[in-house]
């Protein structure tokens, strides 16, 4: 009797999609669908899911009903129309679930309503137009720096090329490049041990997280998670004791203090210390990581096709100024290199998924479903860009289909600064090196075992000098 209570308490819920006429996987007893995401890549179950069972399905993580929603028009609504539906939930995102922590959930990508409207004001003049040319000096700067690293590599070769690892490498760029541009701090990540460096050990540390904490970060409720002592494995990181005393000016002239307490009171913009300490981690990890990431696949998908790469040589030595350098506007104008970071973007997006959760009961279009308030939605973008019936024209995708950065109020706020990244790195390393394959070269690409990110765990490749 006590094992039929005791399943039925774990399966309470397992008929609420198929009660409302909803498909989707079958879950497991204690895990939901949770499990499947540990069992296999998380990526080819997203493809599998959303061919088996449509652009609208229904999974569970645990017990917990989550919906998801691959169609374009109906993901229009939802980031944009009908955002104030959307746009209230603290705790929608399970990555930065609080829990047992009590500053990571103040990230903006935790946030909602009028702390996510407050902090975003204050935050965003970080990555402006304005702003982006003095960070595009910045990157160029690192960029220098990082060919003298390959110039080094292959020089001591024979040949004039040499293999290297190009994750270790882009984390190594990108990680000089956000600490620089965002916090005002030079770690002298191009030093002959940079690659051990304790900022690039850190992040990988995170994105590479064990996977049954995570799992019991997913599943566990918070007052289990207390009492057994379990910390998330991401959040773990984010509280590790040390002070690395530095944030963006444009911040910390908005920090709530005694001297200017009255504001929050007010319509003013403010950010409390736990704020800024939240939104720091996350800047930091993912001006690092994510950007690595997607910089990586980039330069593998060129490396495999030798022609495209070609052509993309062929359109930046074109736009190089007399003086040698192509400025941020003639790079933001270029159609091929656009065209190579936004497919590279779709084959290989890093955040796997969006989430949201309903601030009331929302009627979802004509669908006749009603997303019941507190419940989540899932946009299972890497998914949806594998989709075929959402491309039929490779040139032309059908709108909010392509959404690598979402949409919307709540698109990636690094999204200016992530783009102009790639772009000016690619260009700057296509022009002087050939990309190629080699026999160490993991073809398909071997991956992170992630629940959230797509990334590579290496990416070596051969690097030639161009003459």
């Amino acid at each position: 009797m006590r094992d039929i209570i005791d399943d039925r308490y774990f399966t309470r819920n397992f008929d609420y999609w198929s009660k409302r006429g909803i498909s989707g996987p079958k879950p497991i007893v204690g895990f939901g669908n949770t499990l499947h995401r540990f069992l296999k890549q998380t990526t080819s179950l997203e493809i599998e899911w959303i061919h088996k069972y449509g652009p609208i399905y229904g999974y569970f993580e645990g017990n917990r009903p989550v919906l998801t929603v691959a169609d374009p028009e109906l993901i229009r609504n939802i980031l944009i129309t009908d955002i104030d539906v959307f746009n209230a939930a603290k705790e929608s995102n399970p990555l930065f679930r609080s829990k047992a922590h009590p500053i990571l959930s103040q990230n903006l990508a935790a946030m909602g309503g009028r702390g996510w409207r407050r902090v975003h004001g204050v935050v965003s003049p970080t990555f402006s137009p304005s702003r982006m040319q003095v960070i595009y000096a910045h990157m160029n700067r690192s960029l220098d720096n990082m060919a003298k690293e390959l110039n080094s590599r292959v020089s001591a070769s024979a040949g004039n090329c040499t293999q290297v690892e190009m994750v270790l490498m882009y984390d190594r760029l990108a990680m000089d490049i956000i600490t620089i541009s965002a916090f005002g701090l030079d770690v002298n990540v191009w030093a002959p041990d940079g690659h051990r460096n304790e900022f690039v050990r850190n992040v990988n540390v995170v994105f590479a997280a064990n996977w049954l904490r995570m799992l019991g970060s997913v599943l566990l409720p918070r007052w289990l998670l207390v009492a057994i002592g379990l910390k998330h494995p991401v959040l773990e990181t984010a509280n590790d004791g040390r002070n690395y005393n530095d944030f963006m000016d444009i911040v910390l002239r908005h920090k709530l203090n005694e001297t200017n307490a009255e504001s929050k009171s007010s319509d003013a913009n403010y950010i409390t210390e736990n704020e800024i300490l939240a939104n720091s981690w996350v800047f930091f990890n993912s001006g690092c990581k994510i950007v690595s990431s997607a910089l990586s696949f980039a330069t593998y998908e060129l490396a495999r096709n030798q022609r495209i790469q070609q052509t993309l040589y062929e359109e930046i030595a074109a736009a190089v100024a007399p003086d040698g350098h192509i400025g941020m506007d003639a790079l933001n104008k270029l159609p091929f290199l656009e065209a190579v970071v936004s497919e590279s973007l779709r084959l290989h997006t890093v955040s796997i998924r969006i989430r949201r959760m309903a601030d009331r009961d929302y009627r979802l279009g004509d669908t006749g479903i009603t997303i019941e308030k507190g419940h989540t939605v899932d946009i299972p973008v890497h998914a949806m860009h594998h989709y075929e019936p959402y491309y039929p024209n490779y040139q032309h995708p059908k709108p909010y289909a392509y959404i690598p950065f979402s949409e919307g109020n709540r698109v990636c706020l690094a999204k200016r600064y992530s783009l102009l990244e790639i772009k000016t790195t690619l260009a700057k390393l296509v022009r002087r090196y050939r990309f190629y394959t080699t026999d160490n070269t993991d073809i398909p690409v071997c991956l992170v075992s992630s629940l959230f990110h797509h990334s590579p765990q290496r990416m070596v490749l051969g690097v030639e000098k161009r003459v």
